[in-house]
């Protein structure tokens, strides 16, 4: 049951992104679309296209990453979605020009400067 409403939902996330134009290949997400899918407060869809986008972004980021701890982003233990979710959103209201931006760029940034590598982090 739980499988079927995961997959459910997973299904209504998908046509909204498509539907809204927010995915087309080769075309990237816009900071300023996942801006809005993230803050908003009353739309559960649109969050969980968020939480979908940001989860499946952090794990291309450990897997790319393997075992080096060299690179730009260096993520702590145990480090959440919804915790870069914050930082993403934070970082976005702070950088308002970065909208524009494809939200794979804008992601990376705010994460580099949050667990920059070299730096101790949490």
């Amino acid at each position: 049951m739980l499988r079927a409403c995961l997959t459910g939902a997973f299904a209504h996330a998908l046509l909204l992104l498509g539907a809204s134009g927010a995915v087309a290949a080769p075309r990237d997400i816009s900071t300023g679309d996942m801006f809005d899918f993230c803050a908003a407060t009353d739309i559960e869809t649109s969050q969980m296209v968020c939480t979908f986008y940001v989860t499946g972004f952090l794990h291309g980021a450990v897997a790319g990453a393997g075992t080096s701890r060299g690179g730009l982003v260096c993520l702590p233990n145990f480090f959440t979605p919804n915790e870069a979710i914050q930082i993403f959103l934070r970082d976005i209201r702070n950088n308002p020009e970065e909208k524009t931006y494809p939200v794979s760029v804008t992601m990376s940034a705010a994460l580099a400067r949050q667990f920059p590598c070299g730096k101790k982090t949490k």
